[in-house]
């Protein structure tokens, strides 16, 4: 043990809690493609087609794709494949920690921050405020987002990929789950 005398005025800042990096929460989805064989993906062209064309449409401005089919029949192969060859925001569940449904958000909400530059927008220094953990956040983020996306890029869809919803963890009831109301019809 040293002891020191100090002499003169002293400062001391105390943060509550440690911070928590927006840009700490995306997954890299890096190992997928090895593990999903995706430089011999092939085929699939007329799936592929019918997304497109669903996400193209002018008459519509929301909605939702969801392929279901047997387990091994390259469900996650897709959807790697449309996250490596058109922009959006994606999520895999088989990656390490995605199983959960508030780290599938923080994900999610990371990657719309980050790519439509809304730090200043909805961080504090790049730090996730502590709502972040909520469904409510990542809501907040993707209307923010599509608000950005119409300012400078009205006619582009903004799409986000989950793989593996059904292997997800159940979300915990409460202020956190996603047993609330989010507002949106």
């Amino acid at each position: 043990l040293i002891a020191r005398t100090i002499n003169g005025p002293v400062t001391i800042n105390m943060i509550g809690g440690s911070p928590d990096p927006v840009r700490d929460a995306i997954f890299d989805p890096s190992g997928l493609e090895k593990a999903l064989d995706l430089a011999h993906f092939t085929g699939r062209e007329w799936l592929i087609g019918r997304i497109d064309d669903y996400i193209a449409a002018t008459d519509r401005d929301r909605g939702y794709i969801v392929v279901q089919a047997e387990a091994g029949v390259g469900k996650s192969a897709l959807a790697a494949h449309l996250v490596w060859t058109r922009p959006c925001a994606h999520h895999f569940t088989r990656l390490t920690g995605g199983q959960s449904p508030v780290a599938a958000r923080r994900n999610l909400a990371a990657q719309l921050i980050v790519g439509w530059g809304l730090t200043d927008e909805l961080t504090t220094d790049g730090n996730f405020p502590k709502s972040a953990n909520s469904p409510n956040f990542l809501v907040r983020v993707l209307r923010q987002a599509a608000q950005r996306r119409n300012k400078l890029y009205p006619d582009a869809p903004l799409v986000l990929v989950v793989d593996g919803l059904d292997e997800a963890a159940p979300p915990a009831p409460g202020p956190d789950g996603d047993d609330q109301d989010t507002g949106i019809p």
